[in-house]
């Protein structure tokens, strides 16, 4: 596997490898584009699963972007303890997720 299962450093984030689970559609969210457990979940599995960086799935940051049921959401305060939530399960897994 060579350097593929190495640390590495990406600016400022240090990943635990070189894998990397690309952005993708999960439809996982509810209607007002906050994560849900499952979800999260899926999330900890990744993190837990050795996934060096986790891309969340498609997202949007204001209501018109919103273009598929279950996006996650960036568009409004009200979805920031769910976000913050979902960022500190996954790094209690040792993972690293971003938008």
């Amino acid at each position: 596997m060579g350097k593929l299962l190495e640390k590495i450093e990406l600016g400022n984030l240090e990943l635990k490898n070189r894998t990397i689970r690309s952005a993708t559609w999960e439809g996982m969210c509810d209607k007002e584009g906050k994560p849900t457990e499952r979800l999260i979940e899926l999330y900890e599995e990744l993190a837990q699963g050795e996934v060096g960086l986790i891309i969340t799935g498609y997202a949007y940051v204001s209501p018109e972007g919103q273009q598929l049921p279950g996006m996650l959401g960036l568009h409004q305060d009200e979805n920031i303890e769910s976000l913050q939530r979902m960022v500190e399960r996954v790094k209690a897994k040792g993972g690293v997720i971003a938008v």
